[in-house]
């Protein structure tokens, strides 16, 4: 029986979502809190599996209790988000200071159409339950890291694509950082995330990044130095054209695996255009997205890494993979950012 704290606000949010959850023969809600000093207090008498959370309530609200609840009683927390712009930031605040994962409320703060996304939310309790808690607590990226490359630059231009999902905001936040300016390649980002989010997600990378970073954009001309994260609710594919130039090209085309963006829609573009000088990343996260689109890139010769078990959130995705047949290297998160610009200038 998976142990679950609710907190929120709003005393209907409360029960809606206690209700979803006792709804589940797996799961049940051990109490509620309606704001964040009542759910430390909580955390530290139940000692739940999992606690979700909304972000703005009064007293104390969800980023300052989280930060508390990671110092003091570290505790697997699900972030319930609304969709306002300012919720979106903190959420990937939320995500860079030990929140599992989060799921979007379908309409802001008090949202009666809970039941649009029961399925969505069971699933990621029951996933979070199963991350051990010292995973929960490693430290996060703070500060960027500069490289002093003394390595002659080959002359092919690389394709650089990483794929993730549950857990892979921190774990990007290990690798995009320390992507040095100045080589001669370009980078595609494909996080499992919802319209929006994505937005705040790459302003925060820009910030702490030396490349730039931002979301791509339909018919934008790929350049180096740039890091494209697909938007969500779009799938992002690459297209060469005649000139030579790549583009970007995004769509609603159905979802893959239940998301959009998918990674196997974009790496299966990348693969085509890159072939041989293109290296695939799948990283922590649940299901199965991904593993297709490694098979694509090693059809036409590229390479592929995955994050390994230990340094996984969730070890779904890459797992996946490693099962395919398709990977070429299984490595700790804090080794790929070496093996990335080893790759472009090798």
């Amino acid at each position: 029986m998976i142990r679950v704290l609710v907190v929120d606000d709003s005393a209907l949010m409360r029960r809606i979502i206690s209700d979803i959850i006792n709804d589940n023969p797996d799961l049940m809600v051990v109490d509620t809190a309606k704001n964040g000093k009542e759910a430390i207090e909580m955390i530290k008498k139940y000692k739940p599996d999992i606690v979700t959370m909304d972000i703005e309530m009064p007293i104390m609200d969800g980023l300052t209790a989280l930060k508390k609840i990671m110092s003091e009683e570290p505790t697997r927390v699900i972030i319930l988000s609304a969709f306002a712009k300012k919720d979106a930031a903190a959420t990937i605040t939320a995500l860079e200071n030990g929140a599992i994962d989060f799921v979007q409320k379908p309409s802001g703060t008090i949202s009666l159409d809970l039941s649009e996304i029961q399925e969505t939310l069971i699933n990621k309790i029951i996933e979070a339950s199963k991350v051990k808690l010292e995973k929960v607590q490693e430290d996060v990226v703070k500060q960027k890291r500069k490289f002093q490359l003394k390595i002659p630059l080959s002359g092919d231009l690389k394709g650089v694509v990483i794929g993730s999902s549950t857990g892979g905001p921190r774990a990007l936040e290990r690798i995009i950082p320390f992507i040095p300016k100045g080589l001669n390649a370009v980078y595609f980002v494909v996080q499992h995330m919802p319209a929006g989010f994505t937005t705040s997600f790459a302003q925060r990378l820009n910030e702490i990044s030396q490349v730039q970073v931002k979301e791509g954009l339909d018919n934008e001309e790929v350049k180096k130095d740039v890091v494209y994260l697909a938007p969500g609710n779009y799938h992002m594919k690459a297209n060469l054209r005649n000139n030579g130039l790549i583009t970007i090209s995004l769509n609603q085309d159905p979802p893959v695996w239940g998301v959009r963006p998918s990674v196997d829609v974009t790496m299966d573009s990348l693969s085509r255009i890159f072939t041989n000088n293109l290296m695939g990343i799948v990283l922590t996260g649940m299901g199965h997205d991904g593993t297709q689109g490694c098979k694509m890139i090693k059809e036409y010769s590229g390479q592929v890494i995955v994050q390994d078990k230990e340094t996984s959130l969730i070890f779904g995705m890459p797992k996946s993979v490693i099962d395919s047949g398709s990977a070429d290297q299984i490595i700790p998160l804090n080794n790929i950012i070496d093996n990335v610009i080893n790759f472009i200038v090798e």
